[in-house]
């Protein structure tokens, strides 16, 4: 298991921040979340989220500046968090997304927005008894996909000041679990045991006829080291095939580089799609270059080192054309990121063509 035990400095602050929202120095109904993991854009709101809170709205000013609005609870329809990974079916317009709760049942609940941005009801998943770590998910046309992992999330940890609020259970066995998109409970649900996969991001899954789902995700191994020595963990980007009426799973790794933080063409999301571009690194998240991966051809296809000393974020795919539905090629367009130089120190932000990032 995790384990260990917060140093003086933290609990120092943890007890400032306390005495600071005893005083009412910090209004918790205005927001506590860092909202540093992500940004998506629904219902004509340009979103900023943390699963550990609900999404800040946020403006660019014409000078090129970022100014927060305000936290968004989605007309008092969303309590207390979101993912910082939301879905939106490009086709309908609809976003679908979850929300955690380490504490107490239901800890995962599903829901979606309708394409104006009125959320529909939740669909608690009583089917998952304890609390477990969960980041982000797919979607396809018809089923939303949700990863278990050997990460169990501890909330006496963190109230008791224990160390970190997940542990490795290495008995558990990691499991797929897959619901109708529109289903209103999880008693169709089904779960597929797949040990060894400790899915961290999704990148997208599709449906390959009426017995297939195919789901795009890296897979950490030696998980247990992730929050505390990230440079002993290894992630690889893993094809997996779930047949629905036989219960069997296949997988394959695409690469054996330490991949993590990708984007795809997000025309593409629950759709087939042949492209996506991952960060390279020897300790994520340190981004030492980006790769294209052919999820065709099941090979790396280019990629692009950013020199000595020289650290990538996520790599992001912009499309060339606004109207990127009906651009003639998927990767018809940029990948996007910030790298800084550590000897120099300086940053840049980097455009690279899509169809050759080298």
């Amino acid at each position: 298991m995790l384990s260990g035990i917060y140093g003086i400095a933290d609990i120092i602050q943890c007890v400032a921040a306390v005495a600071r929202v005893l005083m009412g120095h910090i209004n918790l109904k205005k927001g506590f979340g860092l909202a540093n993991t992500s940004l998506a854009f629904f219902s004509s709101k340009l979103l900023a989220l943390g699963e550990s809170d609900l999404p800040y709205i946020i403006n660019s000013t014409r000078e090129g500046d970022v100014e927060t609005v305000g936290r968004w609870d989605f007309d008092e329809a969303l309590f207390a968090s979101m993912t910082a990974h939301p879905k939106t079916d490009m086709t309908t317009k609809e976003t679908f997304a979850f929300k955690f709760s380490p504490v107490f049942s239901p800890h995962l609940t599903f829901f979606r927005f309708d394409a104006n941005g009125i959320k529909q009801k939740d669909v608690p998943i009583l089917s998952i008894n304890r609390p477990t770590f969960i980041h982000d998910f797919a979607i396809t046309k018809r089923f939303a996909i949700f990863s278990e992992t050997q990460l169990a999330v501890s909330a006496a940890n963190v109230m008791l000041g224990k160390g970190m609020p997940t542990v490795f259970v290495p008995e558990k066995i990691p499991r797929i679990g897959i619901i109708l998109k529109y289903a209103t409970s999880d008693a169709e649900m089904k779960w597929f045991n797949v040990p060894g996969f400790n899915a961290m991001h999704v990148f997208n899954a599709w449906e390959n006829g009426d017995d297939e789902i195919v789901l795009m995700a890296t897979t950490a191994t030696s998980i247990e080291n992730l929050f505390h020595k990230i440079d002993m963990v290894h992630f690889s980007l893993e094809k997996v095939r779930i047949n629905l009426r036989t219960g069997h799973v296949f997988r394959n790794i695409l690469s054996t580089r330490n991949l993590e933080l990708g984007s795809i063409n997000s025309s593409y999301i629950g759709k087939k799609n042949r492209y996506v571009f991952m960060g390279v690194g020897k300790e994520i998240p340190k981004m030492e270059g980006v790769v294209k991966i052919d999820l065709e051809k099941e090979i790396e296809v280019s990629r692009r080192f950013y020199g000595p000393s020289c650290f990538g974020g996520e790599p992001l795919f912009v499309p060339r054309n606004e109207d990127h539905l009906e651009a003639a090629d998927e990767d018809d367009g940029f990948v996007v990121t910030y790298i800084h130089d550590e000897i120099h120190e300086e940053s840049k932000f980097l455009v690279m063509d899509a169809k050759s990032p080298i």
